[in-house]
Parts: structure tokens; C-alpha cells; sequence
């Protein structure tokens, strides 16, 4: 069959953005509505939004999609097909429903079509479409009669079509469709249809990878990550009970668990759990302004749209960004690894085309200007440099430097070495800095998953579990719920309250690493068997924990703690002599709470009123 075309391409994207958006929004949604209900505040805030699915609707659509939507909304509106159909009418002019996104009924729309049941999916596209346009929430009452004339004639409609049911032929039909073979689109066919993809069961989104990966052998009992999505937590670790009471020694060494009064693996683990909860609440109550903590919740957000803008500027599908830029991450600082994926993708497009004689003079000039550390690529010669710039990128070995040293290169000779600052608005600042590549592996990662963009592609990239998976996941699916957390090193220094850098065992233990060299404390112990890495997960369980008692996703409280730690010492800070006076405070303090505010004391920060008040105690 022939491949899809650029048109089903995006259309497939937009559809799972949109399903990405609606499984999250299901989720929370019976929170949502009762907390609205009983905040007025919120419900204003949520009113305030409408005219945002307006712009995004108006936005995401051709002039020619808007006409026809137009169009048919006064014919038909349809209820929900799952459900009880009167009750989406009388939802239709309730505020509290009202605030909800519309996309979520759009995506409805896409399921019903995908399985076959194109009439409902067609009335489902038209709410969808012209919702925002002809609703509008003010306290409890929707303006304009012809919404709600809409509504009540959907109920009907819907009534007397609740008894439909989707066929098997429909459902054997929409299950054997993948991404590699896209259904070409009829003339029949809405312009808004679009094709299902896998997902993996318990995702909130299909564009969403395991982050934790059994040995086959152990599939039976641990669970598929192909099939099913695996994360990292204490649970997982807690499986291995070795490995659990290995862990737990380990954490209770940490000056932070100072006040711990157990040996037994369990109370460690809660107390664990517990105070790096406090820690991360403390952040972000105490040690950041409102405005930082509000902003910060959007990091991922923006990191989505950063990174979906760079994919699909070259053609390639969102999650090719989103990839990319996970596996580009590790131990490089963000506005770095967002340089790195950009380029990467712009470059992939072009080709990587490179001039020989442009890439033997830059080797001369590095060689010129540093002969003793000229750097890897360039060190290798000038035959070797010729070859590589000569070959196409495709003819070169999986996996070699060589597409490394063609990448490093093509770079060189074609951008300027300095990046900017990414801001959380996805707009770019002053400078930070100067591009570096990090390791060959990481590259080679990305241009696999440029060449192959497919689910199982990218998830095959990050089969080490732990951070990278968990990275790509929080991007891209921000606003799921999922308690899955990228722990790296500043969110293990949150949760530990304390100025670690990667040699710290804290952190190293964290991300399920080995220590970096000879001579250091060992690692934690990361069970193939069930795939845990080290107190990873732990350390997610204890986002997930404070973001419960901050009222945050677990991936925002990541977010807004790992803005505040930096902010808090900041990498350069991070002095041996600091590290010193920060776990003497733990170690010496009468309390958790204590070692907290004097840490505080000890930086010079300026924190919230809470503090005065214990001051004055």
C-alpha cells in the first residue's frame, strides 16, 4: 500500500495530540468538576479559557474545515455516544462542563470514526468544531439559544441512535489499521479523519513508552512493556526485596534521612518518601515566587510545543522531536539539548550534507588553534575527515562514529556554535553558551529515531529505563497524571535538599547509575529482573506525593522544583565547601523542618512569611 501522504501525516498528529490531551482530561476530570463546582474562582478561570479553544480551533483548521463546520452546526449535534445522551445535552449548558476543552469531544469524534461509526463521528466533529464559537460560560448560564436549541435536538437525535451499536466487522477493521498503512482518505470521508495508532494499556496517551523494562523471561510476572505501561516506583523496586533492602540502606545513609529511627526497609522507604516530600513542598512554598511556581508548571507544555515545532518544521511526525530530544538529554543542560535536537533535525532534512574541502580546512584551523585537545572528530585526520564528509549519512554504519563525526561536521560548518537560552514562554533569550554533542551513542539514537519515527522504534531507543523514557514521556504527554517523573540531578538534589552534582552518590543512586569511577561509594542495585533503576523509583514516588499535597501533576512538581532547586545553588555553586555545610546542617538540626530553614538561612534566600512566623517561635 502506498505511504501515507503528508496530509494523513499531520492529520495523524493532530489526532493524537488530541487523544494525548482527552485520556489525561478523563482522568481528572470527576476532580476537576467537583473543585470547580466549588470554587467560583476556578470556574471564572476556566470561563477565561473559552476564547483560548477559539484561538486554537481557528488556529489548527483551514479556512475551508472552519466554512464547512460552519456550515453543519446548525443541522446536527450529537450526545455522548458512551453514555447518556441527555445528560451531554444538559452538560452542554452546564458551565462546569462548559470550561472543558472541546478537543476532547473531537477526539470522541475520532475514536467513533476509526472503529466505523462515521455518522455519530461526524455529528461529535460538528460540537467539537463550533462549541467554542457558540458557547459561552457566565456563571451558570450559556448565552445564545441557538446552542441550546442544538442541544436539546442532539439529545433526541442521540436517543434514538444509543441502540447502534459498533460492529465486529467495524472493530476488526479499525484494530488491523496501523500507522505504516494509513487508509487513503475518500471523498465520503470528513477532511478531520484520521487513523488510530497503538497504545500501550493504562496510557494516557498512545505516543507514551514503558520506563521500566522486565527480561523477557519475567514478561509473565512483571508484565510487557510492549504491551502494557511499566513504570518506575517503589513498588517496582519493592519486588525484589533484595535489591529493596539494599536501596533502602543506602538512601538512609543520605544526611537528609538524619532523623530516621529504622533499620527495617520499609519505615525507610516511607520515611524517605515522606521528608523528600516535605523538601519538595518547601521548595516551592517557602523558597520560590508564586509567579516562578505558576510558570514553571508549563515547562513541559513548552517543551512539547518547542519540540513538536522542530519536528514538524522538517516533516517529521511530533514524536520524532519528542525523542530526540530525550535521548539527546542526558548530563547536558537544556537549552543545550534543545539546540541539539533542532539541529539535528534541521540537518537530518538536508541531508547532512557536508563540503570535504570546507570540513579538511575546519579540522586544520581546530588543529591550528588547540593541538594538544583539538577535540575527538577532529583528532582523527584528514583522510578520515574527507571520507566521512564524501559518504552520505545512510551509507555510513549504524551505530559508528563515524555518523557521529559527520554530524559534529556538518554542524561546524554550517551554524554557529553559540545557543540561547530556551525561555518557558518557547521563545528563545540571551545566549548560554556554546553547542557541544556529548557522546556518539546519544547521537546515533537520534538519528535512528529520525530515520524511523515509529512508536516501537522510539521506544526501542530508550530500553535502559529510568530517565531518558521517562523524559520523553513528561514531554510528550504533559498534562497526563501518569506518576512518572524525570529524575536527574537537580531533582534528586530537591528531593535531598541539598547542592549534588552528578559524582554525589545521592544522585547517582537516584538515576540507577554506577558510581563514576574507582573509589566511590557503589551504586544501588537495579534488578533486571523486574527493570527498577536504583532509587528512581522512589524518588518518583516521592514527586508523585508532593505533587498530590501541592495539587500538581507529578510531572509539573518536577518541573517547578527543578526550576527552583537551580535557582536555589545553581551548578557553579555547588562547591565541595557547600556540600559540607549542607549535610552538617541535616546531620546537626533537631528536626527535618529545622535543617530546612537553616539551610535556607545558610544561602541568604529570602522565603515566604512562614519562615517569620517560626522565626518569632
Amino acid at each position: 500500500m502506498a505511504s501515507p501522504t503528508p496530509r494523513e501525516i499531520a492529520m495523524e498528529a493532530r489526532k493524537r495530540e488530541f487523544d494525548a490531551k482527552r485520556r489525561a482530561a478523563n482522568r481528572q476530570k470527576g476532580a476537576n468538576l467537583l473543585g470547580m463546582a466549588s470554587n467560583p474562582g476556578a470556574l471564572l478561570r476556566g470561563a477565561a479559557d473559552i476564547p483560548g479553544s477559539v484561538y486554537r480551533y481557528l488556529r489548527d483548521n483551514e479556512p475551508v474545515e472552519i466554512g464547512e463546520d460552519v456550515s453543519r452546526i446548525a443541522s446536527d449535534m450529537a450526545g455522548d455516544f458512551r453514555k447518556d445522551p441527555v445528560k451531554f445535552a444538559v452538560d452542554m449548558v452546564n458551565p462546569v462542563t462548559s470550561v472543558q476543552d472541546f478537543a476532547d469531544i473531537r477526539a470522541q469524534a475520532r475514536d467513533l470514526r476509526a472503529a466505523g461509526d462515521l455518522d455519530t463521528a461526524s455529528m461529535l466533529e460538528q460540537v467539537a468544531a463550533m462549541s467554542p464559537l457558540a458557547v459561552v460560560p457566565v456563571v451558570g448560564k450559556v448565552l445564545g439559544k441557538g446552542a441550546k436549541a442544538a442541544a436539546k435536538k442532539a439529545a433526541k437525535k442521540a436517543e434514538e441512535k444509543s441502540a447502534k451499536k459498533i460492529t465486529k466487522a467495524a472493530a476488526e477493521k479499525a484494530a488491523s489499521l496501523t500507522v505504516d498503512k494509513a487508509p487513503k482518505v475518500t471523498k465520503a470521508s470528513s477532511p478531520l479523519a484520521v487513523f488510530p495508532t497503538a497504545g500501550l494499556e493504562g496510557a494516557d496517551s498512545p505516543l507514551m513508552i514503558s520506563t521500566r523494562r522486565p527480561t523477557a523471561p519475567n514478561f509473565a510476572v512483571f508484565g510487557n512493556p510492549d504491551e502494557k505501561l511499566l513504570i518506575q516506583s517503589g513498588e517496582a523496586l519493592r519486588a525484589n526485596p533484595k535489591a529493596f533492602e539494599k536501596n533502602m540502606a543506602q538512601l538512609a545513609e543520605d544526611p537528609y534521612m538524619t532523623h530516621v529511627r529504622s533499620t527495617d526497609p520499609e519505615k525507610i522507604y516511607d520515611y524517605g518518601v515522606r521528608q523528600g516530600a516535605e523538601n519538595l513542598k518547601f521548595i516551592a512554598n517557602e523558597l520560590m515566587a508564586p509567579a516562578k511556581v505558576e510558570a514553571s508548571q508549563g515547562w513541559y507544555p513548552t517543551a512539547q510545543a518547542v519540540s513538536k515545532r522542530a519536528a514538524e518544521a522538517v516533516g517529521l511526525p511530533p514524536e520524532a522531536g519528542y525523542g530526540v530530544v530525550a535521548v539527546t538529554s542526558p548530563q547536558t543542560p537544556w537549552d543545550i539539548n534543545m539546540a541539539k535536537a533542532e539541529r539535528l533535525l534541521q540537518m537530518h532534512k538536508e541531508g547532512f550534507q557536508t563540503s570535504p574541502e570546507e570540513a579538511v580546512r575546519w579540522m586544520r584551523s581546530r588543529l591550528e588553534a588547540n593541538p594538544k585537545a583539538p577535540g575527538a572528530v577532529p583528532a582523527m585526520g584528514e583522510d578520515w575527515i574527507r571520507r566521512i564528509a564524501e559518504t552520505p549519512m545512510h551509507q555510513l554504519p549504524p551505530g559508528s562514529f563515524d555518523r557521529y563525526g559527520k554530524v559534529v561536521v556538518a554542524d561546524a560548518l554550517r551554524n554557529d556554535p553559540t545557543i540561547r537560552r530556551l525561555l518557558l514562554t518557547g521563545e528563545y533569550g540571551e545566549p548560554a553558551g556554546n553547542i557541544t554533542w556529548g557522546s556518539g551513542s546519544e547521537i546515533n539514537k537520534a538519528l535512528d529515531i529520525m530515520n524511523d519515527p515509529s512508536m516501537a522504534n522510539i521506544s526501542r531507543q530508550m530500553e535502559g529505563g529510568g530517565k531518558v523514557p521517562s523524559f520523553y514521556n513528561n514531554i510528550a504527554a504533559p498534562y497526563s497524571i501518569a506518576p512518572i517523573s524525570t529524575i536527574d540531578t537537580h531533582s534528586a538534589g530537591a528531593v535531598s535538599l541539598s547542592p549534588s552534582g552528578g559524582k554525589d552518590p545521592i544522585v547517582y543512586r537516584a538515576m540507577g547509575l554506577g558510581p563514576p569511577s574507582a573509589g566511590f561509594p557503589l551504586g544501588a542495585a537495579s534488578p533486571a529482573t523486574t527493570g527498577a533503576k536504583g532509587l528512581y523509583g522512589p524518588f518518583s514516588d516521592v514527586h508523585t506525593l508532593g505533587g498530590k499535597e501541592l495539587g500538581m501533576r507529578p510531572n509539573a512538581t518536577q518541573s517547578v522544583t527543578w526550576e527552583g532547586v537551580r535557582d536555589l545553588w545553581g551548578q557553579s555553586a555547588k562547591t565541595k565547601a557547600l556540600k559540607e555545610d549542607i549535610a552538617n546542617i541535616w546531620r546537626g538540626s533537631s528536626s527535618p523542618d529545622a535543617a530546612r530553614f537553616a539551610v535556607a538561612e545558610r544561602l541568604g534566600k529570602p522565603i515566604r512569611r512562614v519562615y517569620a512566623v517560626k522565626k518569632k517561635k
